[in-house]
């Protein structure tokens, strides 16, 4: 069961690296002038779903932590740069389900949207590293 927290959050972050390809077609065409076309409707659903996969696996590895080690602290800079996640994805999750909901023609916004979900992807990279090193010592054991 320990492993299932470790390749959910690696699967959610290969998912994460898709739907910033698939958000990268918008940028270029609303800022760079290139023509492409940008898959809304996969972007939104494959997107949500990273989301929603990130925040679950946040609530889960801090329910794993605290039940094998008796907090999630222990984990040190994982732990916390998951609530920075944690703390970011409703951010993200909001913003696209506006532009979703209310499409309209708009620059901010998706740079805003677009820059926290680099930022979580950047985060989710660093959980990469630092799940491993947890890996490493409190499983593995070397």
């Amino acid at each position: 069961m320990l492993w299932f927290h470790p390749l959910l959050q690696a699967l959610t972050t290969l998912g994460a690296l898709y739907v910033l390809f698939l958000g990268a077609h918008r940028f270029a065409a609303a800022h760079l002038g290139i023509k492409t076309v940008f898959a809304w409707k996969r972007h939104v659903f494959l997107g949500m779903g990273v989301l929603l996969l990130w925040l679950a696996g946040f609530t889960g590895g801090s329910v794993m932590a605290a039940n094998t080690w008796g907090t999630e602290f222990v984990s040190g800079a994982h732990y916390w740069v998951g609530l920075a996640m944690a703390t970011l994805i409703p951010v993200v999750f909001g913003t696209g389900l506006r532009m979703d909901m209310n499409k309209a023609r708009r620059s901010r916004l998706p740079l805003f949207h677009g820059a926290l979900g680099v930022a979580l992807i950047a985060l989710a990279l660093t959980q990469a590293v630092t799940g491993i090193a947890l890996i490493r010592t409190w499983i593995v054991g070397g």
